[in-house]
């Protein structure tokens, strides 16, 4: 489905903005709205995928340009702000609890006072763990409302499209539901700008460049609780009693009159003709055939899916429909083999047009004329255009004499006595609808016209920084690769002619360096917890540790003098246990406590290597 929408909104409807395009797209949209809003039962079922198309399309519709840019442009500084390692949103008493145990215990080399098996409501009662939930919500509060005073503020900015598509899921669904309450409305606008598209900025701001790939996990885990909590803010909801984000409910509260502000001015959007300065006449006026740049792949599975779907979309008994033709024609579904991911480019031409190509309709003729005068105008001096009336500008431009503009005159002329016949223009309105769209027609091609400037001399930019930073990798890598040979090179010739103390100090640090140990030391210090080494035996066993690289040990038991096992210990998994409060590591012959033989490498044997 994934690949579906991509084909659909990305290959066909354009990933850039024009305001054909967008038209098109966000037709698209209403008839999937209204044909959602028909089938489901309740308003809460426009959420669910498995009820409706909507959510699916809209994070499509999401990726594109507009839409990656106002992320880009409204939270790169917030979420840049949220990523500060020293935060930490755990709020969960038993998790903080446990973790004040095991830092206390590699902090101090002792074993806790503190019991470890208590339950979340012992957790809670402890003091010092509702002081660090106190500091956490705070910090926690800070970077929430900052992301929703960024995204209050940037209303503005927010990509025409999906406000249009709010407002219409809005006015039609309130039309199917009119009892229901504004809050049940206001979820699904939340589910689709909030959760659909500004929330996938905030828990992968990597994706949208906004930062680092290599996020801690402390990060990552903080963003995901930032995200919880603007749900509940967009879903006008709360978090249940007694769970660990409760104690942001208040603050949650605090924020019913802006969200429902927002959701307001949420709508408060012109249609689209006005805005994207488009009319019902759009095709016609159409003067280039639109093309895709669309893979093999694309174009199979497209044509596999309406295959596929065929009964449903296609007219009952009806051999003339356009669908079924075509579907015909093509025959079976080719084999998608490797290499289809190659892009062709298709022009869109209209296969039926010959059925009207011999039929003069009245949209036709308005749209032609349209042109004509278009065209008309240009050839005109300025003071020739400042008449009353669009009788006397043709006038007084068939005074000038030219043969051509006298034919195009008299042809206007004509295409107008027969468009008034049909009720499309009014010569007693002095022609006021049509010239309105004669002005229509001349902004959009000046827009056009300048958003292909923009376009070109901000991709001509882009291109040039690209090169520049090619030229600039290009550079870095050859002094990498020297740099890399010449390091080979000395290290070669270091191992050659090192000796001494030099030789005897690294020595002592990685490999030779052996760190001794009794049973019995290991056991007192709460280091080994348990073992399968008989009781007669322990006291003529010892433990030798060695650091053979950094982040790895070495430990060799040795019973009388005898090597009787070894084993590897990595500082990286142990840290890793301690996070995920695992307390003991089992290594076969002996269990070693965590939190203690954290705190043994760092004081016995990491302290030696600095």
């Amino acid at each position: 489905m994934k690949s579906l929408l991509d084909t659909l909104i990305l290959t066909l409807f354009g990933n850039a903005f024009s305001p054909r395009e967008e038209y098109l797209i966000l037709e698209l949209f209403r008839a999937v709205i209204l044909n959602d809003v028909k089938k489901v039962k309740g308003i809460a079922w426009l959420m669910e995928e498995e009820s409706s198309f909507l959510p699916l399309l809209v994070i499509t519709y999401n990726k594109r340009k507009q839409g990656v840019e106002y992320l880009k442009n409204n939270f790169s500084k917030i979420v840049k702000g949220a990523l500060k390692e020293e935060y930490n949103f755990e709020t969960k008493p038993l998790a903080i609890y446990q973790k004040m145990i095991n830092d206390e215990e590699v902090r101090t080399g002792t074993k806790s006072k503190l019991k470890r098996d208590v339950t979340a409501d012992e957790a809670s009662a402890n003091k010092e763990v509702n002081s660090i939930i106190t500091a956490r919500c705070k910090d926690l509060k800070k970077v929430c409302q900052s992301f929703l005073n960024g995204i209050i503020k940037s209303l503005k900015d927010l990509p025409y499209g999906l406000r249009l598509i709010c407002k219409q899921v809005y006015d039609i669904a309130k039309e199917k539901f009119p009892s229901a309450k504004p809050k049940e409305f206001y979820r699904v606008l939340g589910f689709l700008v909030f959760y659909r598209f500004v929330n996938l900025a905030i828990v992968t701001p990597d994706e949208y460049d906004m930062g680092s790939r290599d996020l801690s996990l402390n990060v990552r885990k903080n963003l995901v609780v930032v995200s919880k909590v603007l749900q509940k803010v967009f879903d006008l909801s709360k978090f249940k009693k007694n769970t660990e984000l409760a104690p942001m409910n208040e603050w949650i509260d605090s924020t019913r009159d802006k969200i429902t502000q927002y959701f307001n001015d949420l709508m408060n959007v012109p249609k689209a003709e006005d805005f994207l300065q488009i009319n019902k006449y759009i095709e016609l006026s159409q003067k280039t055939t639109p093309v895709i740049l669309i893979s093999y792949a694309e174009i199979v599975q497209t044509h596999k899916l309406l295959r596929l779907h065929a009964s449903s979309l296609i007219e009952k008994d009806d051999p003339k429909d356009p669908l079924k033709q075509i579907l015909d024609s093509l025959g079976d579904v080719p084999i998608a083999h490797e290499g289809d991911e190659k892009e062709v480019q298709l022009d869109l031409v209209n296969r039926f047009a010959e059925r009207t190509a011999d039929t003069i309709t009245p949209e036709n003729t308005y749209i032609q004329t349209v042109e004509m005068v278009v065209q008309l105008f240009r050839k005109l001096q300025i003071e020739q255009l400042k008449k009353d009336n669009l009788l006397d500008i043709f006038t007084d431009a068939a005074k000038t004499g030219d043969k051509s503009i006298k034919d195009s005159i008299e042809k206007i002329r004509k295409n107008l006595e027969s468009l008034e016949k049909d009720k499309m223009v009014s010569k007693q309105e002095n022609y006021s609808g049509f010239l309105k769209d004669v002005a229509l027609e001349v902004a959009n091609r000046a827009e056009r016209r300048e958003a292909q400037l923009k376009e070109i001399a901000r991709l001509q930019a882009t291109l040039k920084t690209l090169q520049k930073h090619g030229a600039f990798l290009d550079q870095q890598i050859t002094e990498f690769e020297s740099y890399l040979k010449s390091l080979r090179k000395t290290t070669f010739a270091k191992q050659k002619k090192d000796s001494g103390l030099k030789s005897k100090l690294r020595n002592k640090l990685f490999g030779e360096k052996v760190h001794k140990f009794t049973y019995k030391e290991l056991a007192k210090r709460g280091v080994i917890i348990s073992s399968e080494v008989p009781s007669i035996s322990r006291g003529r066993t010892r433990f030798y540790i060695t650091t053979p690289e950094p982040g790895t040990f070495e430990v060799e038991a040795k019973i009388t003098g005898l090597s009787v096992a070894k084993m590897q210990i990595d500082i990286e998994d142990l840290l890793e246990k301690k996070d995920n409060n695992i307390t003991e590591l089992d290594l076969g012959q002996v269990t070693l406590d965590v939190n203690m033989t954290i705190h043994l490498i760092h004081s016995e044997i990491l302290s030696g290597l600095v």
